[in-house]
């Protein structure tokens, strides 16, 4: 569950609320206070924490990637929520791909693949492609951040061989952004 942190103030002093509910509704305000300014949403960690991000305009980073999959050996479309990590009012999600793993080189130690993804389970979206040369044993490449417009906090992925087999991804969100007015 995500909690909505909203500046709030009175016209003279500036203060901080936190609600349930998300914009456009906005927060309950106290008495005396007029108006307020959305600042973002926060995780709980547990029912005493908040989870550890890092808010910096409308984007907020969590300080530990959340984990969308593991070891993720897709060879067709599979879809991954992104629910636990990304609030229903973000208006899109980074993902990255800490570890690609082709565990098994081909011909000559190399290994290259390419790691699909989709918005709807059909279309490609985005194309990423990794590869070693004279390898021997499994391999570990990172990739770049690849970022998503929210659709239901769901995208899609598949890995592709091209040279070697078993490949895995491990992919994890690392930011979310909303609309805050930043």
């Amino acid at each position: 569950q995500f909690l909505n942190f909203y500046w709030i103030t009175d016209g003279v002093t500036v203060g901080l609320t936190v609600s349930s509910t998300a914009p456009p509704t906005g927060p309950t305000l106290p008495s005396g206070y007029k108006a307020w300014a959305y600042a973002a949403p926060i995780a709980y960690a547990s029912s005493t924490s908040l989870a550890s991000t890092h808010v910096s305009g409308p984007d907020i980073f969590w300080r530990t990637g959340q984990s969308l999959v593991t070891n993720g050996a897709a060879t067709s479309f599979a879809a991954l929520s992104a629910s636990a990590s990304v609030p229903p009012n973000a208006t899109g999600f980074t993902v990255n791909a800490p570890y690609v793993g082709l565990l098994t080189p081909g011909a000559g130690g190399s290994a290259q693949g390419t790691i699909h993804w989709s918005l709807d389970g059909t279309l490609d979206y985005s194309t990423s492609v990794y590869q070693s040369l004279g390898v021997t044993t499994g391999m570990l490449t990172p990739l770049a951040d690849i970022s998503f417009p929210n659709r239901n906090r769901t995208i899609y992925y598949y890995t592709q061989v091209i040279v070697g087999s078993s490949p895995v991804v491990t992919l994890n969100v690392c930011r979310y952004r909303v609309s805050n007015g930043s």
